[in-house]
């Protein structure tokens, strides 16, 4: 994630960093994850993700599972059900030119990093 905190001043530093949180972290990003990876505050994490609910730049959903704990004593063989609460990025959001770079940058600091050669075929 995001290892220099930048800052966040306004809209459209938080729009920045949500697009590249979405792009590291996949399509469910939390207030919470914000706003401690940010030190921003949750009010204005709260704030802003509600502002561009409004203007259709997010939506909120989930994603949940269960697992089995294979523990001792009461816990032994029970099954746990999970569900985190966040948002993600809609069409129009990914369709931004502000996106599209980051996502253009993250690719090529992967690519980078696993020293990719593209003369070798897939």
């Amino acid at each position: 994630m995001n290892n220099d905190k930048e800052k966040i001043t306004n809209k459209e530093d938080f729009f920045k960093v949500l697009c590249k949180e979405c792009a590291y972290a996949g399509d469910l990003i939390t207030c919470a994850q914000i706003a401690k990876n940010y030190d921003i505050s949750l009010y204005k994490t709260r704030k802003y993700m509600k502002e561009f609910l409004t203007e259709g730049m997010v939506y909120k959903t989930y994603f949940g599972d269960y697992h089995r704990a294979y523990g001792y004593g009461e816990d032994e063989d029970k099954d746990y059900v999970w569900c985190v609460h966040g948002w993600s990025l809609t069409d129009k959001a990914k369709d931004t030119e502000t996106f599209k770079l980051i996502r253009y940058e993250i690719s090529k600091q992967l690519l980078e990093y696993f020293e990719y050669d593209s003369t070798i075929p897939f």
